[in-house]
Protein backbone atom coordinates (compact mmCIF):
# COMPACT_ATOMS: atom_id res chain seq x y z
CA UNK A 1 0.00 0.00 0.00
CA UNK A 2 2.75 2.34 0.82
CA UNK A 3 4.42 1.87 -2.50
CA UNK A 4 1.07 2.25 -4.29
CA UNK A 5 0.28 5.51 -2.48
CA UNK A 6 3.79 6.74 -3.22
CA UNK A 7 3.39 5.93 -6.89
CA UNK A 8 0.01 7.69 -7.00
CA UNK A 9 1.54 10.76 -5.40
CA UNK A 10 4.26 10.87 -8.02
CA UNK A 11 1.70 10.56 -10.81
CA UNK A 12 -0.45 13.32 -9.33
CA UNK A 13 2.56 15.54 -8.95
CA UNK A 14 3.53 15.07 -12.62
CA UNK A 15 -0.05 15.69 -13.75
CA UNK A 16 -0.22 18.88 -11.70
CA UNK A 17 3.10 20.07 -13.08
CA UNK A 18 1.90 19.34 -16.59
CA UNK A 19 -1.33 21.19 -15.87
CA UNK A 20 0.65 24.22 -14.73
CA UNK A 21 2.97 24.20 -17.78
CA UNK A 22 0.58 23.31 -20.59
CA UNK A 23 -1.54 26.51 -20.60
CA UNK A 24 1.57 28.73 -20.77
CA UNK A 25 3.00 26.75 -23.66
CA UNK A 26 -0.27 26.78 -25.61
CA UNK A 27 -1.31 30.45 -25.07
CA UNK A 28 -0.65 33.07 -27.76
CA UNK A 29 2.13 35.47 -26.81
CA UNK A 30 0.53 38.80 -26.01
CA UNK A 31 2.73 41.13 -28.04
CA UNK A 32 0.40 43.58 -29.81
CA UNK A 33 -2.41 45.32 -28.03
CA UNK A 34 -3.77 47.15 -31.05
CA UNK A 35 -3.17 49.24 -34.19
CA UNK A 36 -4.59 52.76 -34.62
CA UNK A 37 -4.50 55.01 -37.69
CA UNK A 38 -3.82 58.56 -36.56
CA UNK A 39 -3.55 60.27 -39.97
CA UNK A 40 -5.42 60.83 -42.11
CA UNK A 41 -8.15 61.31 -39.54
CA UNK A 42 -11.10 58.94 -39.70
CA UNK A 43 -13.56 59.83 -42.48
CA UNK A 44 -11.25 62.50 -43.87
CA UNK A 45 -10.06 61.56 -47.33
CA UNK A 46 -6.84 62.41 -49.07
CA UNK A 47 -7.12 63.40 -52.71
CA UNK A 48 -4.56 61.91 -55.10
CA UNK A 49 -3.98 62.56 -58.78
CA UNK A 50 -2.58 59.33 -60.28
CA UNK A 51 -1.23 61.18 -63.34
CA UNK A 52 1.30 63.06 -61.23
CA UNK A 53 4.53 61.12 -61.07
CA UNK A 54 5.57 60.62 -57.48
CA UNK A 55 2.31 61.71 -55.85
CA UNK A 56 1.87 60.06 -52.50
CA UNK A 57 0.30 60.17 -49.09
CA UNK A 58 1.65 59.94 -45.56
CA UNK A 59 -0.01 57.51 -43.20
CA UNK A 60 0.61 57.80 -39.48
CA UNK A 61 -0.27 55.04 -37.06
CA UNK A 62 0.25 53.76 -33.52
CA UNK A 63 1.20 50.14 -32.75
CA UNK A 64 0.87 49.22 -29.08
CA UNK A 65 3.15 46.32 -28.05
CA UNK A 66 2.79 44.40 -24.80
CA UNK A 67 5.41 41.87 -23.77
CA UNK A 68 9.00 41.19 -24.74
CA UNK A 69 8.66 38.26 -27.16
CA UNK A 70 8.78 40.38 -30.30
CA UNK A 71 11.95 40.59 -32.38
CA UNK A 72 10.75 42.15 -35.64
CA UNK A 73 7.42 43.51 -36.86
CA UNK A 74 6.10 43.93 -40.37
CA UNK A 75 3.91 46.97 -40.90
CA UNK A 76 1.70 46.71 -43.95
CA UNK A 77 -0.16 49.74 -45.31
CA UNK A 78 -2.78 48.94 -47.95
CA UNK A 79 -5.31 50.75 -50.09
CA UNK A 80 -8.31 48.62 -50.89
CA UNK A 81 -10.42 49.77 -53.80
CA UNK A 82 -14.10 49.29 -53.12
CA UNK A 83 -15.58 49.01 -56.59
CA UNK A 84 -13.70 47.46 -59.52
CA UNK A 85 -14.86 45.69 -62.70
CA UNK A 86 -13.25 42.36 -61.77
CA UNK A 87 -13.89 40.41 -58.54
CA UNK A 88 -12.01 41.30 -55.41
CA UNK A 89 -10.18 44.35 -54.29
CA UNK A 90 -7.19 45.94 -55.92
CA UNK A 91 -4.56 45.90 -53.22
CA UNK A 92 -1.78 48.45 -53.17
CA UNK A 93 0.65 47.52 -50.49
CA UNK A 94 3.67 49.10 -48.88
CA UNK A 95 5.59 47.02 -46.35
CA UNK A 96 7.91 48.37 -43.69
CA UNK A 97 10.11 46.33 -41.35
CA UNK A 98 10.33 47.63 -37.79
CA UNK A 99 12.68 46.37 -35.10
CA UNK A 100 11.20 45.56 -31.74
CA UNK A 101 13.40 48.09 -29.96
CA UNK A 102 11.80 50.87 -32.04
CA UNK A 103 8.55 50.33 -30.18
CA UNK A 104 8.51 52.30 -26.95
CA UNK A 105 5.37 51.91 -24.84
CA UNK A 106 3.14 54.96 -25.16
CA UNK A 107 5.16 56.53 -28.00
CA UNK A 108 4.73 54.07 -30.86
CA UNK A 109 3.77 56.65 -33.49
CA UNK A 110 5.09 56.22 -37.02
CA UNK A 111 4.57 57.95 -40.33
CA UNK A 112 5.13 56.25 -43.67
CA UNK A 113 4.94 57.86 -47.11
CA UNK A 114 4.28 55.76 -50.17
CA UNK A 115 3.49 56.59 -53.77
CA UNK A 116 0.08 56.33 -55.32
CA UNK A 117 0.05 56.52 -59.10
CA UNK A 118 -0.52 54.36 -62.14
CA UNK A 119 2.96 52.85 -61.93
CA UNK A 120 2.19 50.97 -58.71
CA UNK A 121 -1.22 49.67 -59.76
CA UNK A 122 -1.47 45.89 -60.34
CA UNK A 123 -3.00 46.46 -63.80
CA UNK A 124 -0.95 49.52 -64.74
CA UNK A 125 -3.82 51.92 -64.15
CA UNK A 126 -5.61 53.05 -61.04
CA UNK A 127 -9.36 53.08 -61.21
CA UNK A 128 -10.95 56.35 -60.20
CA UNK A 129 -12.77 55.93 -56.94
CA UNK A 130 -12.72 55.70 -53.18
CA UNK A 131 -10.23 53.49 -51.36
CA UNK A 132 -10.20 52.11 -47.83
CA UNK A 133 -6.97 52.52 -45.90
CA UNK A 134 -5.80 49.50 -43.96
CA UNK A 135 -2.81 49.20 -41.61
CA UNK A 136 -1.67 45.85 -40.19
CA UNK A 137 1.09 44.85 -37.78
CA UNK A 138 2.47 41.31 -37.77
CA UNK A 139 5.07 39.50 -35.64
CA UNK A 140 7.45 37.47 -37.81
CA UNK A 141 9.34 35.51 -35.16
CA UNK A 142 8.59 33.00 -33.78
CA UNK A 143 4.86 33.04 -34.56
CA UNK A 144 2.72 35.30 -36.74
CA UNK A 145 -0.08 37.23 -35.07
CA UNK A 146 -1.86 39.82 -37.22
CA UNK A 147 -3.62 42.95 -35.97
CA UNK A 148 -5.27 45.34 -38.44
CA UNK A 149 -7.43 48.45 -38.50
CA UNK A 150 -9.36 49.87 -41.45
CA UNK A 151 -10.45 53.39 -42.24
CA UNK A 152 -13.25 53.60 -44.78
CA UNK A 153 -13.25 56.12 -47.65
CA UNK A 154 -9.82 57.38 -46.68
CA UNK A 155 -8.41 58.09 -50.14
CA UNK A 156 -9.95 59.36 -53.35
CA UNK A 157 -8.05 58.62 -56.55
CA UNK A 158 -9.14 60.68 -59.54
CA UNK A 159 -7.70 61.84 -62.85
CA UNK A 160 -10.80 63.40 -64.42
CA UNK A 161 -11.36 67.13 -64.72
CA UNK A 162 -14.39 69.11 -63.56
CA UNK A 163 -16.89 70.42 -66.08
CA UNK A 164 -17.38 74.18 -66.24
CA UNK A 165 -19.99 76.26 -68.08
CA UNK A 166 -19.92 80.05 -67.83
CA UNK A 167 -23.41 81.36 -68.58
CA UNK A 168 -23.09 85.09 -67.91
CA UNK A 169 -21.50 87.10 -69.35
CA UNK A 170 -22.42 85.18 -72.47
CA UNK A 171 -23.73 85.56 -75.97
CA UNK A 172 -26.56 88.07 -75.63
CA UNK A 173 -26.83 89.94 -78.94
CA UNK A 174 -28.78 92.85 -77.51
CA UNK A 175 -25.84 93.59 -75.23
CA UNK A 176 -23.19 93.42 -77.95
CA UNK A 177 -21.34 96.62 -78.72
CA UNK A 178 -21.95 96.78 -82.47
CA UNK A 179 -19.27 94.87 -84.40
CA UNK A 180 -17.00 94.34 -81.39
CA UNK A 181 -19.23 91.52 -80.18
CA UNK A 182 -18.75 92.22 -76.49
CA UNK A 183 -21.06 92.52 -73.51
CA UNK A 184 -21.03 96.10 -72.27
CA UNK A 185 -20.36 96.39 -68.55
CA UNK A 186 -20.93 99.90 -67.25
CA UNK A 187 -22.26 99.63 -63.73
CA UNK A 188 -21.21 98.09 -60.49
CA UNK A 189 -22.49 94.74 -59.21
CA UNK A 190 -22.63 93.01 -62.58
CA UNK A 191 -24.01 89.49 -62.02
CA UNK A 192 -21.87 86.58 -63.22
CA UNK A 193 -23.37 83.08 -63.39
CA UNK A 194 -21.87 79.70 -64.17
CA UNK A 195 -22.06 75.98 -63.48
CA UNK A 196 -19.43 73.51 -62.29
CA UNK A 197 -19.63 69.82 -61.52
CA UNK A 198 -17.36 66.85 -60.93
CA UNK A 199 -17.46 63.09 -61.33
CA UNK A 200 -17.58 62.66 -57.55
CA UNK A 201 -19.57 65.82 -56.87
CA UNK A 202 -16.73 67.57 -55.02
CA UNK A 203 -15.88 71.11 -56.12
CA UNK A 204 -13.23 72.61 -53.85
CA UNK A 205 -13.05 76.07 -55.39
CA UNK A 206 -14.57 78.19 -58.14
CA UNK A 207 -13.22 81.48 -59.46
CA UNK A 208 -14.39 84.12 -61.89
CA UNK A 209 -11.32 85.67 -63.51
CA UNK A 210 -10.68 88.75 -65.61
CA UNK A 211 -8.03 89.61 -68.21
CA UNK A 212 -7.55 93.08 -69.71
CA UNK A 213 -6.65 92.64 -73.38
CA UNK A 214 -4.31 95.61 -73.71
CA UNK A 215 -2.94 95.93 -70.20
CA UNK A 216 -1.32 92.51 -70.37
CA UNK A 217 0.47 90.55 -73.10
CA UNK A 218 -2.59 88.64 -74.22
CA UNK A 219 -5.06 86.45 -72.36
CA UNK A 220 -3.92 82.82 -72.67
CA UNK A 221 -7.12 80.94 -71.87
CA UNK A 222 -5.30 77.59 -71.64
CA UNK A 223 -2.84 78.84 -69.01
CA UNK A 224 -4.45 78.44 -65.59
CA UNK A 225 -1.43 80.01 -63.84
CA UNK A 226 -0.96 83.04 -66.09
CA UNK A 227 -0.60 86.30 -64.10
CA UNK A 228 -2.63 88.01 -66.83
CA UNK A 229 -5.76 86.56 -65.25
CA UNK A 230 -6.91 88.35 -62.10
CA UNK A 231 -9.37 86.70 -59.71
CA UNK A 232 -12.41 88.93 -59.20
CA UNK A 233 -14.53 86.45 -57.24
CA UNK A 234 -13.82 83.16 -55.50
CA UNK A 235 -15.66 80.43 -53.61
CA UNK A 236 -13.00 80.64 -50.87
CA UNK A 237 -12.58 84.43 -50.82
CA UNK A 238 -12.81 85.87 -47.27
CA UNK A 239 -13.90 89.28 -48.60
CA UNK A 240 -17.74 89.16 -48.81
CA UNK A 241 -17.67 91.55 -51.78
CA UNK A 242 -15.68 88.98 -53.79
CA UNK A 243 -17.35 85.82 -52.54
CA UNK A 244 -19.03 83.37 -54.92
CA UNK A 245 -22.37 82.07 -53.69
CA UNK A 246 -23.18 78.43 -54.55
CA UNK A 247 -26.80 77.71 -55.45
CA UNK A 248 -28.27 74.20 -55.77
CA UNK A 249 -30.91 74.26 -58.49
CA UNK A 250 -34.04 72.12 -58.78
CA UNK A 251 -32.17 69.60 -60.97
CA UNK A 252 -29.35 69.34 -58.39
CA UNK A 253 -26.86 71.08 -60.67
CA UNK A 254 -24.34 73.34 -58.98
CA UNK A 255 -24.80 76.94 -59.99
CA UNK A 256 -22.36 79.62 -58.82
CA UNK A 257 -23.08 83.34 -58.75
CA UNK A 258 -21.03 86.40 -57.94
CA UNK A 259 -21.37 90.14 -58.41
CA UNK A 260 -18.55 92.04 -60.03
CA UNK A 261 -17.79 95.68 -59.34
CA UNK A 262 -16.50 96.56 -62.80
CA UNK A 263 -15.12 99.88 -61.54
CA UNK A 264 -12.37 97.77 -59.98
CA UNK A 265 -10.71 97.29 -63.38
CA UNK A 266 -9.64 99.64 -66.18
CA UNK A 267 -11.74 100.47 -69.23
CA UNK A 268 -10.93 98.08 -72.01
CA UNK A 269 -12.03 95.09 -74.01
CA UNK A 270 -11.54 92.21 -71.66
CA UNK A 271 -12.29 88.55 -71.11
CA UNK A 272 -14.10 86.81 -68.28
CA UNK A 273 -13.53 83.14 -67.59
CA UNK A 274 -14.72 80.71 -64.94
CA UNK A 275 -12.43 78.07 -63.41
CA UNK A 276 -13.23 75.18 -61.07
CA UNK A 277 -11.04 72.84 -59.02
CA UNK A 278 -12.04 69.36 -57.89
CA UNK A 279 -10.93 67.39 -54.84
CA UNK A 280 -7.63 66.24 -56.35
CA UNK A 281 -6.70 69.75 -57.49
CA UNK A 282 -7.38 69.25 -61.20
CA UNK A 283 -8.96 72.32 -62.74
CA UNK A 284 -10.82 73.35 -65.83
CA UNK A 285 -11.69 76.81 -67.17
CA UNK A 286 -14.51 77.96 -69.41
CA UNK A 287 -13.21 80.62 -71.73
CA UNK A 288 -15.96 80.49 -74.32
CA UNK A 289 -14.00 81.53 -77.39
CA UNK A 290 -14.41 79.12 -80.30
CA UNK A 291 -13.18 80.26 -83.74
CA UNK A 292 -15.13 77.41 -85.34
CA UNK A 293 -18.41 78.57 -83.83
CA UNK A 294 -19.40 82.10 -84.80
CA UNK A 295 -22.03 82.28 -82.06
CA UNK A 296 -19.37 81.72 -79.39
CA UNK A 297 -16.32 83.35 -80.96
CA UNK A 298 -16.41 86.11 -78.35
CA UNK A 299 -18.81 84.57 -75.89
CA UNK A 300 -17.29 85.99 -72.74
CA UNK A 301 -15.69 89.16 -74.07
CA UNK A 302 -16.76 92.32 -72.28
CA UNK A 303 -16.19 96.01 -72.69
CA UNK A 304 -15.78 97.82 -69.38
CA UNK A 305 -16.90 101.42 -69.58
CA UNK A 306 -15.94 103.02 -66.29
CA UNK A 307 -17.51 106.14 -64.96
CA UNK A 308 -17.39 107.91 -61.63
CA UNK A 309 -20.35 109.81 -60.23
CA UNK A 310 -19.62 112.60 -57.72
CA UNK A 311 -22.55 114.12 -55.87
CA UNK A 312 -22.36 117.91 -55.54
CA UNK A 313 -24.15 120.02 -52.95
CA UNK A 314 -25.26 123.65 -53.46
CA UNK A 315 -22.35 125.98 -52.65
CA UNK A 316 -18.69 124.99 -52.41
CA UNK A 317 -17.52 121.41 -52.97
CA UNK A 318 -13.92 120.13 -52.82
CA UNK A 319 -13.59 117.29 -55.34
CA UNK A 320 -11.16 115.29 -57.48
CA UNK A 321 -11.62 112.79 -60.30
CA UNK A 322 -10.99 109.19 -59.23
CA UNK A 323 -10.16 108.20 -62.82
CA UNK A 324 -8.25 109.65 -65.75
CA UNK A 325 -10.80 111.47 -67.95
CA UNK A 326 -11.00 110.49 -71.60
CA UNK A 327 -10.24 112.80 -74.50
CA UNK A 328 -13.48 113.49 -76.40
CA UNK A 329 -14.63 115.72 -79.25
CA UNK A 330 -11.06 116.10 -80.47
CA UNK A 331 -10.08 118.02 -77.33
CA UNK A 332 -7.32 117.26 -74.84
CA UNK A 333 -8.03 114.62 -72.20
CA UNK A 334 -9.90 116.17 -69.30
CA UNK A 335 -10.88 119.37 -71.13
CA UNK A 336 -12.97 121.19 -68.54
CA UNK A 337 -15.94 121.88 -70.83
CA UNK A 338 -16.11 118.17 -71.71
CA UNK A 339 -15.90 117.00 -68.09
CA UNK A 340 -18.47 119.57 -66.89
CA UNK A 341 -20.68 119.27 -69.97
CA UNK A 342 -23.84 118.11 -68.20
CA UNK A 343 -23.41 120.60 -65.36
CA UNK A 344 -23.06 123.39 -67.89
CA UNK A 345 -26.19 122.20 -69.72
CA UNK A 346 -28.08 122.14 -66.40
CA UNK A 347 -26.77 125.60 -65.52
CA UNK A 348 -25.87 124.13 -62.14
CA UNK A 349 -22.18 125.08 -62.02
CA UNK A 350 -20.86 128.61 -61.48
CA UNK A 351 -17.06 128.33 -61.30
CA UNK A 352 -14.14 126.02 -60.54
CA UNK A 353 -10.87 126.85 -58.75
CA UNK A 354 -7.65 124.92 -58.30
CA UNK A 355 -4.35 125.61 -56.50
CA UNK A 356 -1.60 124.43 -58.85
CA UNK A 357 2.17 124.60 -59.27
CA UNK A 358 3.32 126.98 -62.00
CA UNK A 359 6.99 126.00 -61.93
CA UNK A 360 8.05 128.21 -59.04
CA UNK A 361 5.09 128.25 -56.67
CA UNK A 362 1.48 127.20 -56.18
CA UNK A 363 -1.02 129.69 -57.63
CA UNK A 364 -4.79 129.85 -58.00
CA UNK A 365 -6.32 129.04 -61.39
CA UNK A 366 -10.00 129.33 -62.23
CA UNK A 367 -12.74 128.63 -64.75
CA UNK A 368 -16.17 130.22 -64.83
CA UNK A 369 -19.37 129.41 -66.67
CA UNK A 370 -19.64 133.08 -67.67
CA UNK A 371 -18.14 133.31 -71.17
CA UNK A 372 -17.25 136.97 -70.58
CA UNK A 373 -14.88 136.17 -67.71
CA UNK A 374 -11.36 135.08 -68.77
CA UNK A 375 -10.22 131.59 -67.64
CA UNK A 376 -6.80 130.11 -66.94
CA UNK A 377 -8.01 126.66 -65.81
CA UNK A 378 -8.71 124.51 -68.85
CA UNK A 379 -8.50 120.87 -67.64
CA UNK A 380 -9.73 118.56 -64.88
CA UNK A 381 -6.79 116.26 -64.18
CA UNK A 382 -6.37 113.20 -61.98
CA UNK A 383 -4.31 113.73 -58.84
CA UNK A 384 -5.41 117.36 -58.35
CA UNK A 385 -8.09 118.87 -56.15
CA UNK A 386 -10.77 121.34 -57.32
CA UNK A 387 -13.12 123.73 -55.56
CA UNK A 388 -16.38 123.82 -57.49
CA UNK A 389 -19.26 126.18 -56.70
CA UNK A 390 -22.73 124.85 -57.50
CA UNK A 391 -25.86 126.86 -58.05
CA UNK A 392 -27.90 123.80 -57.19
CA UNK A 393 -27.54 120.15 -56.25
CA UNK A 394 -26.36 117.94 -59.12
CA UNK A 395 -24.20 114.92 -60.03
CA UNK A 396 -20.93 115.13 -61.93
CA UNK A 397 -20.30 112.04 -64.07
CA UNK A 398 -16.69 111.56 -65.15
CA UNK A 399 -16.03 108.99 -67.88
CA UNK A 400 -12.49 107.66 -68.00
CA UNK A 401 -10.10 104.96 -66.95
CA UNK A 402 -7.48 104.27 -64.30
CA UNK A 403 -5.21 102.15 -66.45
CA UNK A 404 -1.99 103.26 -68.10
CA UNK A 405 -2.85 104.26 -71.66
CA UNK A 406 -0.43 103.10 -74.35
CA UNK A 407 3.22 103.29 -73.35
CA UNK A 408 2.67 106.01 -70.77
CA UNK A 409 4.27 105.54 -67.38
CA UNK A 410 2.03 105.21 -64.29
CA UNK A 411 1.00 108.63 -62.99
CA UNK A 412 3.00 110.45 -60.33
CA UNK A 413 1.76 113.55 -58.54
CA UNK A 414 4.34 116.03 -57.18
CA UNK A 415 3.63 117.99 -54.00
CA UNK A 416 5.59 120.93 -52.65
CA UNK A 417 6.51 122.44 -49.33
CA UNK A 418 3.46 124.09 -47.78
CA UNK A 419 -0.22 123.71 -48.76
CA UNK A 420 -1.23 121.60 -51.78
CA UNK A 421 -4.65 120.92 -53.25
CA UNK A 422 -4.55 117.21 -54.19
CA UNK A 423 -6.88 114.52 -55.44
CA UNK A 424 -7.33 110.85 -54.60
CA UNK A 425 -7.26 108.62 -57.66
CA UNK A 426 -8.46 105.11 -58.35
CA UNK A 427 -5.24 104.23 -60.16
CA UNK A 428 -3.69 100.95 -59.08
CA UNK A 429 -6.55 99.93 -56.83
CA UNK A 430 -8.03 97.63 -55.81
CA UNK A 431 -6.94 94.71 -58.03
CA UNK A 432 -3.29 95.77 -57.96
CA UNK A 433 -3.22 97.45 -54.57
CA UNK A 434 -6.34 96.83 -52.45
CA UNK A 435 -6.16 99.67 -49.94
CA UNK A 436 -7.72 103.05 -49.19
CA UNK A 437 -5.46 103.95 -46.28
CA UNK A 438 -3.99 107.46 -46.32
CA UNK A 439 -0.43 106.32 -45.59
CA UNK A 440 -0.50 103.82 -48.46
CA UNK A 441 -1.73 106.39 -50.98
CA UNK A 442 0.64 109.19 -50.00
CA UNK A 443 3.53 106.74 -49.84
CA UNK A 444 6.95 106.90 -48.15
CA UNK A 445 8.00 110.06 -50.02
CA UNK A 446 5.10 112.14 -48.67
CA UNK A 447 3.41 110.48 -45.68
CA UNK A 448 6.27 110.97 -43.16
CA UNK A 449 6.40 114.68 -43.95
CA UNK A 450 2.65 115.35 -43.93
CA UNK A 451 1.48 117.81 -41.28
CA UNK A 452 -2.25 117.76 -41.99
CA UNK A 453 -4.71 116.35 -44.52
CA UNK A 454 -8.22 117.78 -44.70
CA UNK A 455 -11.31 117.08 -46.79
CA UNK A 456 -14.35 119.35 -47.04
CA UNK A 457 -17.77 118.14 -45.90
CA UNK A 458 -19.99 120.11 -48.31
CA UNK A 459 -23.22 119.07 -46.62
CA UNK A 460 -22.09 120.21 -43.16
CA UNK A 461 -19.75 122.91 -44.53
CA UNK A 462 -16.84 121.89 -42.27
CA UNK A 463 -13.29 120.57 -42.75
CA UNK A 464 -12.59 117.05 -41.52
CA UNK A 465 -9.09 115.76 -40.76
CA UNK A 466 -7.93 112.45 -42.25
CA UNK A 467 -5.25 110.76 -40.13
CA UNK A 468 -2.53 108.33 -41.18
CA UNK A 469 -4.43 105.08 -40.60
CA UNK A 470 -7.79 106.34 -41.90
CA UNK A 471 -9.33 105.79 -45.32
CA UNK A 472 -9.47 108.33 -48.11
CA UNK A 473 -12.61 108.87 -50.19
CA UNK A 474 -12.87 108.57 -53.96
CA UNK A 475 -14.27 111.76 -55.47
CA UNK A 476 -13.02 113.98 -52.66
CA UNK A 477 -10.32 116.63 -52.92
CA UNK A 478 -7.88 117.34 -50.08
CA UNK A 479 -5.78 120.08 -48.57
CA UNK A 480 -2.35 118.61 -47.86
CA UNK A 481 0.32 120.46 -45.85
CA UNK A 482 3.84 119.01 -46.07
CA UNK A 483 7.19 120.12 -44.70
CA UNK A 484 9.14 119.10 -47.79
CA UNK A 485 8.71 118.40 -51.50
CA UNK A 486 7.78 114.88 -52.54
CA UNK A 487 5.92 112.73 -55.05
CA UNK A 488 2.76 110.68 -54.62
CA UNK A 489 3.16 107.52 -56.71
CA UNK A 490 -0.02 105.45 -56.27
Amino acid sequence: MFSSRKGLAIVLTVVCLLAMVAPAAMAAPEWVHGVTITAPTTQVWVAVNPEVDGAGITVSYDVDIVGTQVDNVWIRVMLLQKYVPDPGNVVLKADFLKLANEFVPGTNSFGETFLINDSVAPYGELWDGWYDLKVCAMDIDPDRYLFCTTQANAVLVQDSYPTVDLEKPGVEPYEWMYWQKATIVTGQDYLMVGYADDEFGIIKNVEFQYCDESNFPGCPWWDKESPSWITIASLTEPDPAKLIVPVTRFDNTNQYQATWDSSQVPDDFSWIRMCAWNAVGLSNCEYGADPEDATRADAHRVFVNNRSVIHLEPGWNLISTPIIPYAVNGNAAGAIEDVLFHLIMHNSVRDVWSYQWNGTQNVWKSWTADPLVPDDLDKIEDGKGYWIFMNMEDDLTVVGTWKVIGNNAPPQYPVFYGPNLIGYTHFGRPTLWPTKVRADYLGPAVEPYTQVLYLWDAEQEVYRAVYSGQHMTLGAGYWLATIQDGTIAP
